[in-house]
């Protein structure tokens, strides 16, 4: 179950440095923060589920 939560958080973790490497030249920082936000709540929803 740990190794599912750390892969997920690797996982998530991919996709935000893909979306922040597409939006380099002008990331916002609402854009950020707000990315943040989902992935931190979707490591919470994972730690609850498990």
């Amino acid at each position: 179950m740990v190794s599912l939560l750390a892969y997920s958080t690797a996982a998530t973790g991919v996709l935000f440095g893909v979306w922040l490497a597409a939006r380099w030249p002008s990331p916002r920082w609402v854009h950020i923060l707000v990315s943040s936000g989902v992935i931190v709540a979707a490591i919470g929803l994972w730690a609850a589920a498990l």
